[in-house]
Parts: C-alpha cells; sequence; structure tokens
C-alpha cells in the first residue's frame, strides 16, 4: 500500500525528473550511453510513479518526454530508434484519454512524429507524405486547444515545413508560407525561444536555396536565415543543433559566393 500511495507516487515522480535531467545533461556531452542509463532510470521511476496515478496525463507525459529523448539518443549512436518512439506514442496516446484537451501532449505528439519520419527518411517506407499529414493534423489540434503556447506554434510550424519539403518547389511555397506564418505567432507569444528562431532560420534556408535553384538571387534568404540562427545562439548559448544550422549555412552561402565569383572568405 505505502508503495503505491500519492506520497510515494510524487517522490517518484521527483527522483524521474532529476534522472532525465541527468540524461539530458549527459546526451549534451556526448556521452550516450550514460544518457541511456539515466533515461532507463528516470523510465523505472515514471512507471513506479504511474503504478497510482494512472489518471495523471502529465505523469504519461513526462514518461513520453523520456522515451522521445531515449528515440534521440539512439539516432545519434546509429540505432534505429522505432522501438523508443513507439512506445513514446503509446504513452501519449494514454495521455490522450486520461485528459483529451492536454495541449502540451499533442506537441509533444508533434516532436514524436517527426523523428519518426527522420527515421524513416534514412530507412524509406512509404510515402513520407501520409505521416506528415498526421503530424499537421496534431499540430493543429495543439494550438486549437491552447493558442497561446509558444511551443505549439513551433510544432505546427515545424509540421508544414516538413510537409512543404516533399513537394515540388512551387508547390512547397504555400506550406513554407504558413509555417512562416506560425513561427511569427509563436514569437509574438515568446520571442526569447531559441527554438523558434532556429526552426525560422530553417524554413528561411529553403526557401532561399529553392530560389537558388532555380535562378534566382538567395543571398537575402540565406542572410535571414543567418540572422535567424544568429538569434537562436545568442539567446541559448548551447544550443548545439542552432551552431550546427548555422555553421553549414554559413558554407552554403560561401559555396555559392565562390562559385558566382564573390569572395567567400
Amino acid at each position: 500500500i505505502a508503495e503505491r500511495s500519492p506520497r510515494n507516487s510524487e517522490a517518484h515522480r521527483l527522483a524521474g525528473d532529476a534522472a532525465y535531467a541527468a540524461a539530458l545533461d549527459e546526451a549534451d556531452r556526448g556521452h550516450y550511453r550514460e544518457a541511456l542509463r539515466a533515461l532507463d532510470r528516470a523510465t523505472a521511476h515514471y512507471d513506479k510513479a504511474s503504478e497510482a496515478l494512472r489518471s495523471d496525463a502529465s505523469l504519461y507525459e513526462a514518461a513520453a518526454q523520456v522515451w522521445l529523448e531515449h528515440g534521440e539518443v539512439t539516432f545519434r549512436l546509429g540505432e534505429s530508434p522505432g522501438v523508443s518512439l513507439d512506445r513514446t506514442l503509446d504513452l501519449l496516446a494514454r495521455a490522450h484519454r486520461t485528459d483529451p484537451e492536454r495541449a502540451s501532449a499533442y506537441t509533444l505528439e508533434v516532436y514524436t512524429l517527426l523523428n519518426l519520419q527522420r527515421a524513416h527518411a534514412v530507412r524509406p517506407q512509404g510515402d513520407p507524405r501520409e505521416l506528415l499529414e498526421r503530424v499537421v493534423v496534431a499540430a493543429a489540434l495543439a494550438v486549437e486547444l491552447d493558442p497561446f503556447s509558444a511551443r505549439a506554434w513551433d510544432g505546427l510550424g515545424n509540421a508544414q515545413a516538413a510537409r512543404g519539403a516533399y513537394e515540388p518547389a512551387a508547390a512547397a511555397e504555400p506550406w513554407w508560407n504558413r509555417a512562416l506564418d506560425a513561427f511569427a505567432r509563436g514569437m509574438l507569444i515568446d520571442p526569447h525561444d531559441p527554438w523558434i528562431h532556429n526552426d525560422l532560420g530553417i524554413v528561411q534556408r529553403w526557401r532561399a536555396s529553392n530560389l537558388e535553384a532555380t535562378g534566382g538571387d538567395p543571398i537575402p534568404g540565406y542572410e535571414q536565415a543567418r540572422h535567424s540562427h544568429e538569434q537562436a545562439v545568442a539567446l541559448d548559448p548551447a544550443y548545439l543543433f542552432a551552431w550546427y544550422n548555422l555553421a553549414e549555412l554559413n558554407v552554403g552561402i560561401a559555396a555559392y559566393q565562390d562559385t558566382h565569383g564573390l569572395d567567400p572568405g
């Protein structure tokens, strides 16, 4: 009885939170095996906590976040994240059943499905647009349930951007315009969210690359993207992916300048 008491459940939740934080720190350092061990500890604690509080959607969501990170670390190790992402989606389905109006659970589902799509891109499995349509639906539901969540709008922008990436240049533009609108909505709510600035830069770069491919001048678009990534790393100097995107963008700009007789220095 004591093991299943609410007080004991809260103790396991706190221990799970601490183990998850430790896992993120290990992953940021590139210590992926250590991160997986910490994530396993977090999962064990959340499982114990849910034994007493099966009707707590926030607990299912917290456990799903752990499994999503487990999939990310597994992917970085060059292994398939499929099992981890399936577990994430199963926990989110429980969260939806427990609290159908919990917007953050749908936003987490968006990022889970985007990671699943990324894994499928490595090993193609059918038409990716079918999965991405599901992502867009989940993202749209998240912003409908909580229109004041910057992270929900960022999720919608990412879903629309990814959907557009699988269309020809002309057909991609409407999707990317909608993505830019979603990011703008998110920035109105939280102008200091580095994720949104980074994701905005990605879409700006994709649009500029399309322009370059059709003979247009991509430099203004590339400069917009550079500014967005610079904003992201200024807001969070430890934001690994924003630094990577900024470096990759500068390489692309230099390549364009070099092939057009400009100084890439």
